[in-house]
């Protein structure tokens, strides 16, 4: 408006300066007056002008702020939301996965079973893409910091293996780790996080080698100014076509899920640790490499020591796999043996004098009663050590021997290794021994088992030590309405100093193996040095259950241990065993659920438990955090169609869409896609209608959400 009245104003002042020019054409001093007049005019006005302009701008100015603040509170608090809600699902899930468990037990020998074991599986990878979205929330949201602190190398790997043993297993791949000799066992880096890069992007070479074979090569690189880097190398015979966009994760609405949700965090989290993720072309395949700065463990000066008996022998390695078989030598190498590689072929066609050597390691495929019996044949005129090899995967399926004194299942890292070689030096096994007994086999899995028959060991008092937050939670949340006592340390460290002063309290200790700072091993050895801790019980949580570790826990006084993820029914059997000094079971059976297939106005429950493969406990739990997430969505929907912030608009609606579906709310569903499509192609004008149509909708779907709920 202002810009009109100025245009006005300055033609009025042009048209009386044409008209004195025209009416005195001589009068020089008048038009020169005039002039000056309209040049003078036009600078006040303009000076006008900017003024006006300059509020304007800092009023627009105040309002941008404004919408970004109230964007950041909108953005704060749906990421609250989410987080919580996908903690509570996962949650769920682990729970399904239990009940899952005892039923596969139960079926054994049915033709259920194999049916069950694929539900397993299909349960067990809901439990990791629950994990993986509470950190890709956490991610977004800012709230994952790096804490670099003291740990144990060969534990992370340990722990690597144990969280990949499924993988490996059902798409048959072998998985080889190939460690430097200068690797060096204790390093300082954030523990946690470099397992979860490890794992996520394993496993995702494990399902897409094209060959069945990952290879993982670990080595250090020192810089000019004595930084140190973990190279890491990722061998999976990969073709990878847009490695543009290889890290980034989208939402796949026809499957509900994001695609690609674990490199995307596998890139973030490396990021965060001021590595490098990157994709590197080698011959015919696409390998991944990464470099983390780490720093090495002052202390740690030598890394392995052995008794002078084991060094210098003669090993002989036969492996299926050449790779595999270069990549053992390495470790023997390191100990100073004088080691022979011969490949399968060659084994076959001429067999070695057995005789010559002080160790022999054979794939268990080259075990054939034939070569059993050129072994005992040949230990007759000398004595030498037979190992197998054997992939982690297979060993519910290896059938020892007498001839074998010990196995080593791949992958291995080297801290296996040396373990392998002084149990081998040193069979008898010094433990230290406590008045409590040794549980040496796994807790039987008890039957139907549920959170309130935790209550038995109300008053009790449980140390959890564990450095993950989302474990620390998920066994917090098992045991909340027991009415234990539980506190929880974050290491070995803090376990033994909340112990200096409260140790007449505890009854029971969860001990994690893969800990920063401390580890379990070494928190359970000093532990186990002061007699004033022998009544309490020490339970080992660990992902990987390979011998050589279960003969250390044992000979350092843990009294049993749990696999990871943890069993509720192998819990309440750990708990029965030490808390009340009797071993009795709980042999109740699991109930069969009632399915209701009850049709609510705006919620047809028969497709939602479907969804939910008829779980009610989960599909319940799943409407309980539609309505925490989504009760008020009303509001935020105006808000931010009100605002032109159409593009979390969308966001919105294509959230809500997902969940309605999976909760059989059909109204809410398409009429979401319904303003997706609206506000994808810019037609803004019917927007207060849906908007209108959404609140009632929403009020219909809530009250039977809550009419279900009391049911």
């Amino acid at each position: 408006m202002l810009r009109w009245i100025i245009l006005f104003f300055l033609s009025i002042q042009v048209s009386v300066y044409a008209q004195s020019i025209y009416t005195d054409p001589l009068n020089e001093i008048t038009q020169n007056t005039i002039l000056w007049i309209v040049l003078l005019s036009l600078l006040s006005v303009s000076i006008l002008y900017f003024i006006f302009a300059s509020s304007k701008i800092k009023q627009l100015k105040k309002e941008q702020i404004a919408i970004k603040e109230k964007y950041n509170f909108l953005e704060k608090n749906q990421h609250t939301l989410l987080e919580n809600m996908g903690e509570n699902i996962h949650n769920i899930a682990k729970q399904t996965f239990e009940q899952t468990s005892q039923l596969a037990e139960k079926t054994k020998k049915t033709v259920l079973h194999s049916e069950i074991k694929d539900v397993m599986h299909n349960e067990n990878e809901l439990l990791g893409a629950t994990s993986d979205l509470i950190q890709f929330i956490q991610l977004k949201s800012k709230k994952i910091a790096i804490h670099n602190e003291v740990c144990n190398f060969n534990h992370i790997l340990n722990e690597t293996i144990g969280l990949l043993s499924e993988s490996t297993q059902k798409y048959n791949t072998e998985l080889i780790f190939d460690v430097s000799e200068k690797i060096p066992n204790s390093i300082i880096t954030d523990s946690s996080y470099l397992g979860q890069i490890l794992v996520n992007l394993l496993d995702y070479c494990i399902q897409h080698s094209r060959t069945n074979k990952v290879r993982l090569l670990i080595d250090t690189k020192v810089h000019e100014n004595k930084n140190i880097h973990l190279l890491i190398n990722i061998e999976g015979n990969l073709k990878i076509h847009n490695k543009d966009n290889f890290f980034d994760t989208n939402y796949n609405e026809k499957s509900r899920e994001y695609i690609g949700l674990g490199l995307f965090i596998a890139k973030e989290l490396v990021d965060l640790m001021e590595g490098k993720l990157s994709i590197i072309e080698s011959q015919n395949s696409d390998n991944l490499h990464i470099m983390i700065p780490i720093k090495q463990e002052i202390k740690d000066k030598t890394i392995y020591k052995l008794d002078k008996n084991i060094i210098n022998k003669s090993i002989l390695i036969v492996d299926t796999d050449n790779d595999s078989a270069i990549a053992l030598e390495k470790r023997f190498i390191y100990f100073n043996m004088n080691t022979t590689i011969k490949s399968q072929e060659a084994f076959n066609n001429n067999l070695p004098n057995f005789a010559n050597f002080d160790i022999i390691i054979l794939n268990e495929k080259l075990l054939t009663p034939k070569i059993i019996h050129i072994l005992e044949s040949a230990q007759e005129k000398h004595s030498f050590k037979v190992i197998a090899i054997v992939n982690l995967h297979n060993a519910s399926s290896y059938t020892p021997h007498n001839i074998i004194d010990s196995v080593i299942y791949k992958p291995f890292s080297p801290e296996y290794i040396f373990e392998l070689l002084n149990t081998l030096n040193n069979p008898k096994i010094n433990k230290k021994t406590t008045r409590l007994p040794i549980h040496k086999e796994p807790f039987v899995e008890v039957y139907g088992i549920n959170l309130d028959d935790f209550s038995q060991f109300s008053g009790k008092h449980l140390l959890l030590v564990e450095d993950n937050f989302i474990n620390q939670k998920l066994i917090s949340s098992v045991l909340s309405k027991s009415n234990l006592n539980i506190d929880i340390a974050g290491n070995g460290q803090e376990a033994l100093s909340f112990l200096e002063k409260n140790f007449k309290n505890i009854d029971f200790i969860l001990m994690d193996i893969n800990m920063p700072v401390m580890d379990g091993f070494t928190a359970t050895e000093h532990i186990r040095k002061q007699d004033k801790y022998d009544h309490i019980p020490i339970v080992a949580l660990t992902a990987l259950v390979a011998d050589y570790e279960i003969v250390k826990m044992f000979s350092i006084g843990m009294n049993g241990y749990l696999s990871k993820p943890i069993s509720i029914g192998k819990l309440y059997s750990a708990f029965n065993k030490y808390l009340y000094n009797e071993d009795k079971q709980k042999t109740t059976d699991v109930e069969e659920n009632n399915i209701e297939n009850t049709i609510l106005e705006g919620l047809n429950t028969k497709d939602g438990l479907s969804s939910m493969h008829d779980n009610i406990t989960l599909y319940k739990e799943v409407l309980r955090e539609f309505i925490g997430a989504y009760e008020k969505s009303d509001i935020v929907l105006d808000l931010l169609i009100k605002n032109d912030r159409y593009n979390e608009a969308q966001k919105l609606c294509l959230d809500i869409k997902g969940l309605a579906d999976t909760i059989g709310a059909k109204e809410i569903s398409e009429l979401c896609n319904d303003i997706y499509n609206q506000l994808a192609y810019n037609k803004y004008d019917k927007l207060k209608m849906y908007s209108k149509t959404y609140i009632s909708l929403l009020n219909i779907l809530k009250k039977s959400i809550h009419t279900y709920l009391k049911n």
